[in-house]
């Protein structure tokens, strides 16, 4: 998981990771529990950030731009 990533998409939508969380139906502190690579979010919780942050799941996980 790329926690980076996330933090930054929270920042350039002017969101906290707080608020994604309550956005998505997470429970507090999930997402940033997915900072330690031993915590792999699970693949409901993962889709639901990305469908919110509008970009894919491979997106989320590897933290990179995918081209068209």
């Amino acid at each position: 998981m790329n926690f980076a990533r996330i933090r930054q998409l929270c920042d350039e939508r002017g969101i906290s990771i707080t608020t994604l969380e309550q956005e998505c139906g997470l429970t507090n502190g999930t997402v940033c529990k997915w900072k330690d690579d031993t915590k792999n979010p699970r693949v409901d919780s993962a889709k639901k950030v990305a469908d919110y942050l509008k970009i894919t799941v491979d997106e989320l996980l590897q933290g990179g731009e995918q081209s068209d």
